[in-house]
Parts: C-alpha cells; structure tokens; sequence
C-alpha cells in the first residue's frame, strides 16, 4: 500500500518529467527576420561583386542604393508617418527612443533619409558567420546551403532549395516576373493568371489553389501583391481546409488602406488559425514611393489562450517600387528566407 511519502515521490518524478519534456521539446528560432532577408539581399549583390574582383566599396555603395535597413526601424509605417516617442512598444529597442525623437523633429519627406541613413545598416555588411549558431543557413535549409554558396547562386542554391521544398508548392497570384525566377530555383511553382484572380468569389480562388496542390501532403506557400493582397486574405479566412494546407504567405507592395476596417475585424488569431494548431507565417515587403506607404497588415491582437493563428513577419521596406526590383534577386531572397522560417518551425 502507497504510503502519503510515496505518492508525493511519485508526483514529483512525473512533474520533474514533464517539465523535462517540456524544457527538450523543440522551439521556434526567434531571429530578426527583416535583417535575415537583407541579409540575404546584400550576400546575393556582394557574389557578382567579387566575382569580377571587385572593391568592398563597391558592394557598400550598391546596397545602400538598393537595400534598406534600421535595427531600429520596426514599424517603418508608424515611424515614417507619425512617429511618437510616447507610443513605442515596451521594451523599446536599443536606440528606438532616440530615433522616434529624431523623426519626429523633421519633415515627412526627410524622415527616410533619417531612417535609413546615417549609417544605419551597418549591421548587414558583417560576416553572418559571425552572427552565431541561430544564423547558420545550413541549420535551416540543410547542409549544402551556407551563406557563401548563397553569395555564388550556383547550382548548389537551387538543389538545396529544392530539396527543402519538395513538398511545397509556392503558388504566385499573377506575379509573372517573380514567378518564373522562383521556376528556376524550386522544383513545384505555380502561376494562377488574371482571368482567375477577376472572379470575385473566394471559393473560385480557393478551388485553383488547392488544385494546384494535389497529393495529400502538398502544402502551400503563397504569394499576392497590390490589389490581389485583399482576394487572398478574403478567401483564406473564408476556407479553414485550405489554410490547414498554408505554411506562409508572402504579400508584396499590398494595397490595403481601405481594407483596414475589415482587417482589424477579420485578420485576428482566432479567425486565421489551423486545425495544426500553428501559425501561419505572414510576411510583408512594402515600397516606399515619394511619401507613400501602404499601412500593410496590422498585428493581429493577442488571444488571452495565447493561442496564435498568424505570425507576421515584416520584411520591411525597399526604395522604390516592386517593378523597379531585379525579379531574380527579389525571388533568391524571398525563397531563402521563407523556407528558413518554415525549416526554423520544424
């Protein structure tokens, strides 16, 4: 018969042994995946570079033209728009304070200039070896693929890439450019043109999607830009089976100011989660055009469960406009660290 003292040993094994798996089980890789992607856009620019022999300078002065970074700059909307000391996030980044305060002393049409100036992304020019562990390429995307064969975009690229995705279709919403740069890099690609994307129903955009994934372990990566951002986001939270299928979606220069009624409404946790019980990944890249920006999507509230459905990541911004971008350049980047983020989710 189990003494009292016995039971309580019992209980404490069994507490010790859940808090072991607890602790063992795996985790989510908490990087910085604005800096990973500009990471990886100025490691694509420096290949060519010194391929030809040609001068750190040289590389230096292409990026800055090119790419656009702030360790500081989260939330490039509010900070270009109406940046308020008062009303950062707690905790603050380092130098957020400071920076905020600066943007806020100066015109809407210098604060890019602050933003993205002054020497800011120093950061992106260090060796990423150097980063630790957490940014090892290979940790993600298998052993093949580090960021030197990133910097050549060789053979190598494309087989490591297509070994990571040969479960994955990457289905492009009318993004023709893109979409044959991402052909070449990874084995399932599909195309869904302008005739389908004008039916204003969602289910006809849900049939062709989940068309184009067939067998029963195909899972989709998604991607929309400009007016189609609104018809996808309609249709996935319309069709819960079909976002079961979604490991990320990838919005690009999104049109959206006069969504963000529907958005605040509809683009929450609850309504975009998954039978799997994880996020769907939600990356944005937007273009700043004179003083334009889009307000792209909000964050999603957070559920008192702590439960989440969506997971944005964004990317940030690039000067100038989605069709002023090198589509080959744009699609290596977007491919490695989108499959990064889904290799670091297990």
């Amino acid at each position: 018969m189990l003494t009292p003292l016995d039971i309580a040993l019992w209980a404490s094994a069994i507490l010790l042994l859940l808090a072991s798996l607890w602790w063992a089980r795996p985790r989510p890789v908490e990087l910085d995946w604005e800096r990973f992607f500009k990471l990886s856009l100025v490691t694509l620019l420096r290949g060519p570079i010194e391929s030809r022999e040609g001068s750190a300078e040289e590389w230096l002065a292409l990026g800055r033209a090119r790419v656009w970074f702030n360790p500081a700059g989260r939330d490039p909307f509010t900070k270009l728009t109406d940046p308020q000391p008062d009303r950062l996030p707690v905790p603050a980044l380092p130098g957020e304070r400071s920076l905020t305060e600066r943007l806020a002393a100066v015109s809407i049409t210098e604060r890019a200039g602050v933003l993205y100036g002054e020497g800011a992304d120093e950061s992106l020019y260090e060796d990423p070896q150097s980063l630790g562990p957490d940014w090892d390429l290979r940790r993600y995307l298998g052993a093949g693929l580090d960021w030197d064969v990133l910097a050549d975009a060789t053979e190598p690229l494309r087989v490591a890439l297509g070994r990571k995705a040969e479960s994955v279709v990457w289905v492009s919403l009318s993004l023709t450019d893109l979409h044959l740069s991402l052909s070449e890099l990874l084995p399932r690609c599909v195309l869904l043109d302008e005739d389908i994307l004008s039916q204003a129903e969602p289910e006809a955009l849900a049939t062709e999607i989940d068309a184009a994934g067939p067998g029963a372990a195909d899972r989709f990566i998604l991607m929309a830009a400009g007016e189609h951002v609104g018809a996808l986001l309609r249709c996935l939270e319309a069709y819960d089976g079909l976002r079961d299928r979604v490991l990320a979606v990838v919005v690009l220069d999104p049109h959206l100011a006069q969504e963000q009624d529907w958005l605040a409404e509809h683009f929450t946790h609850k309504r975009f989660d998954t039978e799997l019980s994880r996020p769907t990944g939600w990356f944005q890249l937007r273009f700043l055009r004179g003083d334009t920006l889009d307000p792209g999507l909000p964050e999603p509230p957070e559920l008192e469960t702590g439960r989440e459905g969506v997971e944005r990541v964004d990317l940030g911004l690039l000067p100038g406009t989605l069709s002023d971008q090198d589509p080959q350049w744009l699609a290596r980047a977007l491919a490695v660290t989108v499959l990064a983020w889904v290799g670091s989710r297990g």
